[in-house]
């Protein structure tokens, strides 16, 4: 299993909009540079498909989804102290599939 901390663009949208989860750098190293995209269970049953931007693998190691979002508010974490964001582990089910837990 791996980290990912909750990532958010500065912009603490009600709606979900610009939430995400940064994956760790190591955490990366099981993913396929092939993906375009992974699929990501939820905590609260959702799967959620993510696009994998093509800078996921050098400057932006985030995974965005409102639907990330919406599920980080409505568990108590949509905001936090700066510089101190939730954190969480994901851990691989098979190939492009993870799951938070």
């Amino acid at each position: 299993m791996c980290s990912c901390s909750a990532w958010n663009n500065g912009e603490f949208h009600k709606s979900g909009a610009g939430y995400g989860l940064r994956i760790e750098e190591r955490c990366r190293k099981i993913f396929d540079k092939s993906w375009r995209y992974i699929l990501l269970e939820l905590p609260n049953g959702n799967v959620v498909r993510v696009n994998l931007s093509k800078t996921f693998w050098t400057t932006c190691p985030e995974v965005r989804s409102k639907k990330i979002g919406e599920w980080l508010i409505s568990s108590g974490y949509g905001t936090w102290p700066r510089g101190n964001p939730p954190r969480f582990q994901i851990r691989q089910i098979r190939n492009n599939h993870f799951k938070i837990v």
